[in-house]
């Protein structure tokens, strides 16, 4: 038996793909597989004979499933060069979204969320509603000039009580000024609130802020990998880690500073 890469104790897989009904079950499987070795170094590099022995398919099976996932967007691979040579990565989970590569999700989410709910009037009805509104102008457009112009509709306001409530951008953009590379996770991180029904009120939003500083004990590093681990399980909030599991060594009495209100623009309009 193939040696086993070393992952995590229990593996994610999110609403979106457990009821995906063009997925193959044993996809499923593999899904949550994949997220669970990417925990250790944010990209899993087993092959499809790992796979394949781990859970009695054919060699071709693995290879049609990882394909399957990746056309859907879940999973991103590539080669990568190595001291001996090559090897394929697969990223999955909250770490398809930090690669930013050619992932299918990131390089056209607008029609990735036509298949999850998106009518033709560009009106979302799912979770990215809500959260993707800090990268989109929502500005309407005035109406054509005359006086037989018909009126335009005005956009509907969102009535979610999950929302990002407003008096709670101000400190997330004060926060990111301080670490912008933190702005796409704890976007990411929002949205799974939403999607949990957690209240992401001004009052909410600070303590898990600061709740992150204390974990992480002020490194950037740790703050980052606290952060992909709360959006790779889905949780609320951010939990801690084993001192092995973070990148950096917390220092006694370390502190980070956190900014209240203002900033620039970070993405939390």
């Amino acid at each position: 038996m193939a040696d086993r890469p070393a992952g995590g104790y229990y593996a994610v897989i999110p609403a979106e793909v457990r009821y995906d009904q063009d997925l193959k079950p044993n996809a499923k499987l593999l899904y949550g597989e994949l997220t669970a070795l990417c925990n250790q170094s944010g990209y899993c590099w087993a092959t499809n004979e790992y796979f394949a022995d781990l859970y009695g398919l054919s060699v071709s099976t693995i290879s049609r499933l990882i394909t399957q996932l990746e056309q859907r967007g879940y999973i991103r691979t590539e080669m990568a060069a190595t001291a001996t040579g090559s090897e394929r990565r697969i990223y999955a989970g909250a770490f398809v979204v930090q690669t930013r590569g050619s992932c299918q999700k990131e390089q056209d989410p607008l029609d990735e969320k036509s298949k999850r709910g998106l009518d033709e009037n560009g009106n979302t009805h799912n979770r990215y509603n809500n959260t993707r509104e800090y990268y989109t102008d929502n500005t309407p457009q005035s109406p054509p000039a005359g006086g037989g112009a018909e009126k335009q509709d005005k956009p509907k306001k969102r009535t979610s009580p999950y929302a990002l409530q407003e008096d709670a951008k101000p400190v997330l953009r004060a926060y990111c000024t301080n670490y912008p590379e933190l702005t796409r996770p704890l976007a990411d991180l929002i949205e799974v609130r939403q999607a949990k029904k957690a209240i992401n009120s001004r009052r909410a939003i600070k303590m898990l802020l600061e709740e992150l500083d204390r974990l992480s004990g002020g490194s950037r590093a740790n703050k980052l990998a606290l952060l992909r681990r709360a959006i790779a399980n889905s949780w609320k909030t951010v939990y801690p880690m084993r001192p092995e599991e973070l990148p950096e060594k917390i220092q006694p009495g370390a502190v980070s500073a956190q900014a209240e209100g203002g900033g620039g623009d970070c993405g939390f309009r």
